[in-house]
């Protein structure tokens, strides 16, 4: 999936393979950077099918 997340007036869209929503979180698989994010909720602003 795209995610589209805000953070510090600047808005970033990454394309991650989610993996759990706990505490207020998406924790993902992000392939492209072979890394792990975790992006709160709250600075998500769109999200998309991949």
């Amino acid at each position: 999936m795209r995610v589209t997340a805000a953070a510090a007036g600047q808005e970033r869209s990454f394309t991650l393979l989610p993996v759990a929503i706990t505490g207020g979180r998406l924790r993902a698989t992000d392939e492209q950077a072979g890394v792990q994010r975790t992006l709160p909720l709250s600075a998500i602003v769109a999200v998309e099918a991949a």
